[in-house]
Parts: structure tokens; C-alpha cells; sequence
């Protein structure tokens, strides 16, 4: 007995600690749920009737806690009534539910909410709070973010994010297009760009300070794809920030492998060419039909260069003397004739001192024309040399040891040949080639030195040409000279020559031997080769890149011309410089008459002073839209609206303005205007006619039987009968007042809505009038705002009223109802029907021109259908989520 007593007495203190620890948590949860910075509610879940609200509840709905308690939870609830039950019955059984709902404000405001709910006890009573996160904001950010991925994902060029470490954490489409790897493949490894093989110590420094400075970086990176290749990227990498932290970066990249390599290409091709003429013993040069210069290398020999200096745009035969200037017109003419040449001919430097020139040119075409390409190298020297030798051995026989010298010295290939073919001399070079000395040639044949074979290369030795050119030089003592000959020899030395064969003569004036001398231009013909092959490619690619532009300046040129919009491009000072086929029909011009006009003679007065304010603008936003006025050539003067922005045109900063002429959409404004203030004035009219023919009439009625009574004119005994006539017609005027006030906003509109005032009328003129109305409503339990459905009511009553007057209509259909957020409202007859447009634009469109304005300042859509013969259909569309009161 006493341990069963013990424990008895141990339980009722363990009840009263729990009761009293109750009690203090209770105290603590009070003190967190007044004090909470997040609006809360204190439920009753068996009723569903508010217990308490803190503060920030009520700065939240708008409610005084007061107000709200012992009110329905559904008066802040925009969820069905079993939905709300359930989760109460969720949270009573224990379970803490988190969920997302849509409240209302007292103003009618919709509110997108989070709601964390849970039990509390307070002595024997349970109860359910709500904790409440706002997060419209949020939701709204949510739909923003929303658009900026699709727009990220979807874009042309290769975007990928990463973490503030570099780690991949999304790519687009283009990214992977580009590269090759898959988002699977990437996502969660360092992205290229962040690894430091692939930015110098220096890129590397200035891409992390940029970034955490929170710049942008933009450079180019080499980056190898999927399969192997390695590519070229202009890149450009962005910080992204979440309320002013650093929370990862955006990579942007570009694939200019094809550029870079193009332009690699262009470089090489500029360098060799430059190589080609700076190496060039000779100063090469093109040159026109005409003869004019119109590109000279600089020559290494300076007395030659000076001859060359500031000729750019000068003709050769008009800076040196008459003869020589006849002389080259007419090699000239063979050059374009012949379409090569080469001859000698003589110049003038600046100090009038001739030299010898060898010219050598062939012709090229660009664009169409031709053009004379080639090189002239100073043969002075060689010139003295050839007319040496002849004086040398005109003179004695000691000449020819001093002429043998000469020509041992000499790189040109050089012998002599008597007339029976027994060699003369032969310099150090030619004998070198033919594998012996000068001295074992002088005085033997071909045959005798064993220079037989002919199969294994061409010689001048054995050239039959040549053997007959040297008979003529000897009969006929004249120089001959070859171009571009190839010879090879037998020590297997081979090269490009000019050969000259000279005749040499005794005191007697016979020439009794040939002299030849053969000077290699191997290096000339492979520069000329060279250089005519790299003439043809940059060519090739400047007529590809012309074509290009040619392309794209024909697309912008049908675009430009074939808009219907007018478009001006004008500089800052406002001249016109070009404008197209629209502007031109709006206006009545002609294009000579405003190229180079001021956009002033096309603006009014009105507008002109207007310019500078203009400017300002589009420099600041780069594009500008604004109303103004333009006058034609016949001195009309019409409303336009212009868009401007600033381009680049041919190098030059330009303005592109698209002018729009809305002289329909001004006059539909003034007509809808004045529909309003006439439907206004009409409304007043009718009520001011109701009041004075109705009403009016009664109380005057009412007012005479009062004055007779009063003044004593009605006898005793009629007093009582006029007293029930008086009633009678205060009666009258009260239904007169109540008819006028429901007119004007029906009872039935103000407390059942817009469903139950459109059937009450329907009801009232199916019994009352010839047509038959038909009506289909579905609109479940929704009240919208009350202008809106005064708005809806009085569309009603202007069909209604029109049907009734012109269509001749025996049957309507009127069809209203809701799905999800939107209201669809249609209007049905059989009458006659008419022109939309034609009523549109005429007096009678009023009614019609007011419906319209009606649905437009409610943001919706309105539809007209009919044609004659064919009825009337009206179709009204308008999203009601703002709109909606109670569901």
C-alpha cells in the first residue's frame, strides 16, 4: 500500500511540473508569436475561426487584429473551402505541413504566400498557427529568371556558367555545338578558362583582378574540343552578383578560328610580297594604260632610286627627255599589244645624267582593266662592259689580254666564237661549267672539248638557233638579245638567262666573232613568278570579299527599299542622305529633290525647334521614339510617329529613323474621345427627360394638393380623398425614383453581381418584347471589381439597345462565362447585319466605337463580326485575374 501511494503522489507532481512547463513554453511562444517579424495566425481547428493575429499579420492584410479575430480563416484565403479543411485536418493529426496558397488583402490585393503551419496547446486547448512568408516578389523574380534562361539557353553564342572557383554549372546549346562536349561532359569540371595553362601568369593576374573587381574580362583563348582541334575564342567573362555577393561568372565565347586563320593568311601573304620586293635587285613598278605609276618598290641602288623618287601619279616619258619619252611610248604600246616585252632604253637621273635600263613587263587585269606589271634594273654597268670590249678590240691585240681578265672576273656566263666555230676565249664561269679550264677552250670546237650530249640538257653550244643567229650577227653585225631562256649544263648547273650576242669587229669595221654573254635572272623570274602569283591570290580574295559586301549591301538595299515604313538616314545636322520609295510616296517628292535637304523642309513649324532636344536624346539612349508632324510637298501637314537610332554608314556616324504616318490612328483617338463625352451628354439628357416627365410631374402633382389643403380651398370632407390621391402619387414617384436609380446602377448589380442583373434584364424582355433572347452563363461563384461589371452591364444594355433599333433581330444569344483567369463574353443576332468598317468610320459606329474604348481601358480584347444579310457577333475577352473581389 504505501509504494502504491508513492506513485500515486509521484504522478500528481509529474502533472502539476507538466502543467506548469506548459504554461512557461506557452508564455515563451507568445512572446515569439507578437514579437515575430513574419506574419503568423492563431486557428481554432475544429472551427476554423481566427483566435489570434500578431502585428505583422496585420500590416500584411491590411486587417486590425480585432476585425479579425473570431472570423473565418476564409476571409484571407483565395483557396475552395475543403482544400483549407483538409490541411487544417492534416495539421491537427501532427502533421506540420509547409505548402504554397494565394491570399487576399483587405483591398482585394492577391498575394502569392508560403505558408509553414503546426499545433500549439494552451491548457486543454489545441490550436493551429500559420506562419506566412510573402514571396509575390519572388515569384515575380522567378518569372524574369525564367525568360533571361530560355533567352541564355537558346542564344546563338556560347554561353556556360560557372561557381566562383570556375567549376562548370550550366551550358547552352551553343556551347556544346561548338566545342563538342555534351552539358553531362562539363558540367562540374573547371572550366578552360580558369586553368592556368591556358592564360600567361600576366592574363591570369589581370582576369582574377577584373572579375573580383567586378569588371568584365575580354580576351582571346586557345581551347581544344572534343575532337582534338584546337580553336580560337574571343571570350568575354562577366561576374554574376546576388545581392552585391559574388556568386559565380558568365562565360561568353566566340569560335574565330576562321578569322584568326584568314587573317594569319593575310599577314604571311603581306610579308612575302614585301619579302619578294625588298629583296629584288630590281626596282619593280605597275603602271596604267596611259603610263602613269601607280606603284614603285624603293631600289637598293640609291643613284637609281633617285630617278624613281616622288613619281607616284606621273607618267616615265614626261620626267626624262623627248627622244627617250617617244622612245618608251612606243616599247609601251608593245607591252599592251604583245601583253609582255622586255627592251633596253635610256634615262635621266636628277643630275641629267643618262643611264642604261633593261624593262621587263607583262600585263595583268583587275577589275577589268589592264595593267603593265614587271621590273627595270640599271644595265649601265653592263652596257659600258659591251661597248668596252668592242673598243678593246678594235684596238690592238694586247687588248685581249686585258678583255680576258674582265671577263674572268665576271659571274655572266661569257665566250666568244670565230666564224668557223673554234672558241675565242671563255670566262671562268662559262669554262666551270663545262668542266675545264679558259685556257684548254681557246682554239677547239664543241666537238674537239667532247660536248656531245644534247639528250641530257639544252646548251647554247648547241642551240641550231643560235648557231644561226650568230651567222647573222656576223653578216649583218647586230646585236641579238633573248628573255627567259633555260639552260642546263653539263656539270648540272641550270638557271634562267637574258643572252645577248654581240658582234666583234677589227680596225676594218668585219666582224670576225661573236661575243655572248648570258646573265642569270634566275632570282628576277622566281620574284616576278612569285609575285604575279601572289598578285592572283590576293585578287582572288579581294573579289571574294567584294562579292561579300556586295551580297550584304544588296540585302540591306531591299530591305531598306521594300519597307513600308518611311526610313531616313540623316547625319547630326539633320541633311538627308538617303531615304526610301515610302518616304518618297508619303511626301510627294522626288529623291533629288531631298538628298542633301534639311529634314526641316519636311516638319512643321511645330516640331522644327524640337531638334536639338532630339539629339540629346539618342545620344544618351541610342534610341528615340517620339510623335511628330510632316508636310508634304502639296503643303499637307499629317501626324507621324518616329523611331530613331544611331548607326555607322560607310565609316560615318549616321541616324536610321522609321517614320510611321498615324493620322488614322489620331483621328480614331478624337472619334473614340468624342464618342465618350457624347454618350456622356446623352446619359444626362435621358436622366434630366426621366426626372422632368416622370418624377418632375409627380411631386409638382403632390405639391398642388398639399398648397390646396393647406391654403383651406379643399372642403372637409375632401380632404381625406385628395390625402390617399397625394399618397397614390407619392408612391408613383418613389417607383419613378427607383426606376431612374436602377437605370443608372441596378440594386442587383451592387449586391448579386453581373450574372444575376444580365438574367434579371433577359427575364424582363422576354416577357415584355417580340425577340427571344437565349443565354448560357457559367461563371461559378466570381465577383469582379464594380466598375468592371458596370462596365459589362452597360456593354449589355448598348447591344441590347442596338439590336432592338436597327437589326430587325427575332432572336439573341448571349453567352458569359469563366475559364482559369479569363472572362469570355459573346453577343449573338439574326438581323440584317452591316459593313463593320464603313459603320466603323460614320456617325452611326458610336455605340459601337464606345464598347471598344469600354474593353480597352479594361486591357482586353474586342472582335466585331457581320456582314449585310448576315447578322451581328461580338466576342470580349479579358484576363480578370486583378480584377477578381470573391470567389
Amino acid at each position: 500500500m504505501d509504494t502504491l501511494a508513492k506513485l500515486e503522489k509521484r504522478v500528481a507532481e509529474l502533472e502539476i511540473e507538466n502543467r506548469n512547463l506548459s504554461q512557461n513554453e506557452l508564455i515563451d511562444y507568445k512572446s515569439l508569436f507578437l514579437k515575430s517579424y513574419l506574419p503568423a495566425i492563431i486557428i481554432n481547428p475544429e472551427t476554423g475561426i481566427i483566435f489570434d493575429i500578431n502585428y505583422s499579420a496585420e500590416l500584411l492584410y491590411g486587417y486590425e487584429k480585432d476585425f479579425l479575430k473570431g472570423k473565418p480563416i476564409f476571409i484571407l484565403i483565395n483557396d475552395t473551402e475543403d482544400i483549407v479543411k483538409q490541411r487544417l485536418e492534416n495539421t491537427e493529426n501532427g502533421y506540420i505541413n509547409t505548402f504554397q496558397s494565394i491570399h487576399r488583402s483587405k483591398t482585394g490585393k492577391l498575394i502569392n504566400v508560403e505558408i509553414f503551419t503546426g499545433m500549439v496547446s494552451s491548457s486543454e486547448k489545441r490550436f493551429i498557427y500559420f506562419n506566412v512568408l510573402d514571396v509575390t516578389e519572388s515569384k515575380q523574380q522567378a518569372g524574369k529568371i525564367e525568360q533571361l534562361s530560355l533567352g541564355i539557353k537558346h542564344s546563338p553564342i556560347a554561353i556556360c556558367a560557372t561557381d566562383t572557383k570556375g567549376v562548370v554549372t550550366f551550358v547552352n546549346q551553343a556551347y556544346s555545338l561548338s566545342t563538342g562536349y555534351s552539358a553531362a561532359e562539363i558540367i562540374g569540371k573547371i572550366h578552360p578558362l580558369f586553368l592556368r595553362e591556358n592564360l600567361n601568369r600576366k592574363q591570369n593576374r589581370e582576369l582574377w583582378k577584373k572579375l573580383l573587381s567586378g569588371n568584365t574580362w575580354q580576351g582571346e583563348t586557345q581551347e581544344i574540343l572534343k575532337n582534338g582541334e584546337s580553336k580560337i575564342f574571343r571570350t568575354n567573362c562577366a561576374p554574376i552578383k546576388n545581392e552585391g555577393l559574388l556568386t559565380g561568372f558568365f562565360v561568353f565565347q566566340e569560335n574565330i578560328s576562321e578569322q584568326k586563320k584568314i587573317e594569319q593568311e593575310l599577314v604571311e601573304s603581306r610579308k612575302k610580297y614585301q619579302f619578294i620586293i625588298n629583296s629584288s635587285p630590281d626596282t619593280l613598278f605597275m603602271s596604267d594604260k596611259s603610263g602613269r605609276i601607280l606603284f614603285v618598290s624603293e631600289s637598293p641602288d640609291a643613284k637609281f632610286a633617285a630617278i624613281f623618287k616622288n613619281i607616284i601619279g606621273k607618267k616615265i616619258y614626261d620626267i626624262v627627255s623627248q627622244e627617250v619619252g617617244q622612245n618608251y611610248k612606243a616599247k609601251l604600246k608593245e607591252v599592251y599589244k604583245n601583253k609582255s616585252a622586255r627592251f633596253e632604253t635610256i634615262i635621266e637621273n636628277s643630275q641629267g645624267i643618262q643611264m642604261y635600263v633593261e624593262y621587263n613587263a607583262f600585263i595583268t587585269v583587275k577589275d577589268g582593266k589592264e595593267y603593265a606589271v614587271g621590273s627595270i634594273r640599271d644595265i649601265t654597268e653592263r652596257k659600258n662592259y659591251e661597248e668596252r670590249f668592242t673598243e678593246l678590240f678594235r684596238e690592238t691585240n694586247k687588248t685581249k689580254d686585258l678583255l680576258r681578265s674582265v671577263i674572268q672576273s665576271s659571274e655572266d656566263i661569257i665566250y666568244a666564237k670565230e666564224i668557223n666555230g673554234k672558241y675565242l676565249l671563255g670566262g671562268k664561269a662559262f669554262t666551270t661549267h663545262l668542266n675545264c679550264s679558259s685556257d684548254s677552250v681557246r682554239g677547239k670546237t664543241n666537238e674537239e672539248l667532247g660536248i656531245t650530249d644534247i639528250v641530257n640538257h639544252v646548251d647554247l653550244l648547241h642551240f641550231t638557233e643560235f648557231k644561226k643567229d650568230d651567222t647573222d650577227v656576223l653578216r649583218n653585225r647586230v646585236t641579238k638579245n633573248y628573255t627567259n631562256i633555260e639552260l642546263h649544263f653539263p656539270d648540272g648547273f641550270s638557271g634562267i638567262f637574258d643572252i645577248k650576242k654581240i658582234p666583234l669587229k677589227d680596225e676594218s669595221g668585219e666582224a670576225f666573232a661573236v661575243l655572248t654573254i648570258a646573265h642569270n635572272i634566275s632570282a628576277r623570274a622566281k620574284a616576278e613568278n612569285d609575285l604575279k602569283l601572289l598578285n592572283e591570290t590576293l585578287e582572288q580574295k579581294v573579289e571574294e570579299k567584294i562579292r561579300e559586301l556586295n551580297l550584304i549591301e544588296e540585302n540591306f538595299k531591299n530591305l531598306f527599299e521594300q519597307n513600308r515604313d518611311s526610313l531616313f538616314i540623316t547625319n547630326r545636322n539633320g541633311t538627308i542622305l538617303n531615304l526610301n520609295a515610302a518616304a518618297l510616296n508619303s511626301l510627294g517628292y522626288t529623291r533629288s529633290e531631298l538628298l542633301g535637304r534639311n529634314v526641316s523642309l519636311i516638319t512643321s513649324k511645330q516640331f522644327q525647334g524640337q531638334r536639338s532636344q532630339f539629339i540629346k536624346d539618342l545620344s544618351e539612349k541610342k534610341y528615340s521614339v517620339f510623335e511628330s508632324e510632316n508636310i508634304s510637298k502639296s503643303g499637307q501637314i499629317f501626324p507621324v510617329e518616329v523611331g530613331s537610332t544611331i548607326l555607322i554608314f560607310n565609316g560615318n556616324e549616321v541616324i536610321l529613323s522609321t517614320v510611321r504616318d498615324i493620322s488614322e490612328r489620331k483621328e480614331m483617338q478624337k472619334r473614340i474621345l468624342r464618342t465618350i463625352i457624347e454618350t456622356g451628354e446623352k446619359e444626362r439628357l435621358r436622366f434630366a427627360r426621366d426626372l422632368h416627365d416622370g418624377l418632375g410631374a409627380d411631386l409638382s402633382s403632390i405639391k398642388m394638393y398639399i398648397d390646396a389643403i393647406v391654403e383651406g380651398h379643399v372642403p372637409q370632407e375632401k380632404i381625406q380623398p385628395m390625402l390617399m390621391q397625394a399618397k397614390e402619387l407619392i408612391i408613383e414617384a418613389a417607383n419613378s425614383a427607383r426606376e431612374i436609380a436602377y437605370d443608372m446602377k441596378p440594386h442587383v448589380l451592387e449586391n448579386f453581381g453581373l450574372k444575376e442583373v444580365i438574367s434579371n434584364e433577359i427575364t424582363k424582355l422576354n416577357r415584355n418584347m417580340e425577340v427571344f433572347i437565349n443565354y448560357n452563363f457559367d461563371m461559378f461563384n466570381i465577383r469582379l471589381h464594380k466598375d468592371i461589371e458596370l462596365n459589362f452591364y452597360r456593354i449589355f444594355k448598348e447591344l441590347i439597345n442596338n439590336s432592338m433599333k436597327y437589326s430587325h433581330a427575332d432572336q439573341i444569344t448571349v453567352v458569359l462565362f469563366a475559364q482559369n483567369t479569363y472572362l469570355f463574353f459573346s453577343f449573338e443576332d439574326n438581323g440584317t447585319g452591316f459593313d463593320i468598317e464603313n459603320t466603323l468610320r460614320s456617325k452611326s459606329g458610336n455605340g459601337l466605337l464606345n464598347i471598344r474604348s469600354r474593353v480597352d481601358l479594361m486591357g482586353g480584347n474586342c472582335l466585331y463580326k457581320s456582314e449585310i444579310g448576315e447578322g451581328f457577333r461580338v466576342e470580349i475577352r479579358l484576363n480578370i485575374a486583378q480584377y477578381i473581389d470573391l470567389i
